[in-house]
């Protein structure tokens, strides 16, 4: 059964700051029985660069335990958006602190491109899909 606490507290427009706790607890003997993952994150989104370019980063830093395994780590997400365009640029990296668990990288990152849709979607039924 799973447990879920959130809380987000807005210091001004475009930024804020949140905590995020999920807790479960698992019914299969083979698998991870309690998993904790508590992180304290922000917000800081409309960074104007000029020229049209918008940056957002969200930063968190957090505790997972599972079972008697545990870490802290820290991760933040980066994107560069052009205004007017359907295209930006993201990445998310995570940087281990401090683990127990096994199979923890020290170090990972992506990036990625991304397109969005002008938030124009159709629902398919209306199509008769």
């Amino acid at each position: 059964f799973p447990v879920t606490i959130i809380t987000n507290y807005m210091i001004s427009k475009g930024t804020s700051i949140g905590t995020y706790l999920l807790y479960s607890r698992g019914l299969e003997p083979e698998a991870v029985r309690s998993t904790l993952f508590i992180t304290l994150n922000a917000n800081f989104s409309n960074i104007r660069l000029g020229k049209g370019f918008v940056f957002k980063i969200n930063p968190q830093v957090y505790r997972l335990k599972m079972d008697q395994q545990s870490g802290y780590y820290v991760t933040s997400t980066f994107t560069l958006v052009k205004e007017r365009s359907p295209f930006s640029l993201s990445s998310i990296v995570n940087k281990t602190i401090k683990t127990s668990i096994v199979g923890s990288k020290d170090f990972i990152y992506n990036l990625s491109i991304n397109y969005s849709f002008n938030r124009k979607f159709m629902d398919m039924r209306t199509l008769g899909l």
